[in-house]
């Protein structure tokens, strides 16, 4: 997998490739790599920081109140420009298309289990919330995606 990196990613990369591991510029690299680099959006159309499996920990509906059974088993994988979802009984997948602050899911398709209905209206739920557009949000470790009064909060899946 190729991330592409900011510009102080990138001088500093050089720069530690380059040989000057001094103490005090480790620290600098260490810090700006923390604070500057891992910020979200898009760069040449690919999804900055987006790639990988993110887990629900919580998700809200327009009235406040939760539209899944616990425990939440909701799974959003990103890789490239293709993403794939499972709520609680079918798998979804599409192509994806990330701005600076909204996802665009096209293209979508999903198995077809036949579902109890209380499984299908979760499936319902998520898929209206990503067929939406999502505004979308990453800080560190956790995604926030909301749209016509839903939200989902998630956390990327680590190992």
């Amino acid at each position: 997998m190729v991330h592409k990196m900011c510009g102080a990613c990138q001088m500093i990369t050089t720069r530690v490739r380059a040989g000057f591991l001094g103490g005090s510029f480790i620290l600098l690299a260490l810090l700006v790599s923390v604070s500057g680099c891992g910020h979200s959006g898009s760069m040449g159309g690919r999804p900055v920081g987006l790639d990988g499996t993110f887990v629900a920990s919580q998700a809200e509906d327009v009235a406040g109140h939760p539209p899944f059974a616990s425990p939440l088993r909701v799974q959003i994988s990103f890789e490239s420009h293709q993403i794939q979802w499972i709520a609680s009984c079918n798998g979804y997948f599409g192509r994806l298309r990330v701005g600076s602050r909204q996802l665009k899911v096209t293209g979508i398709g999903a198995t077809t289990t036949g579902c109890p209905i209380s499984e299908a209206r979760e499936d319902d739920w998520l898929q209206g919330l990503l067929g939406a557009g999502p505004h979308w949000h990453l800080h560190g470790d956790w995604l926030s995606l909301a749209a016509g009064g839903k939200s989902l909060q998630l956390e990327r899946q680590r190992g």
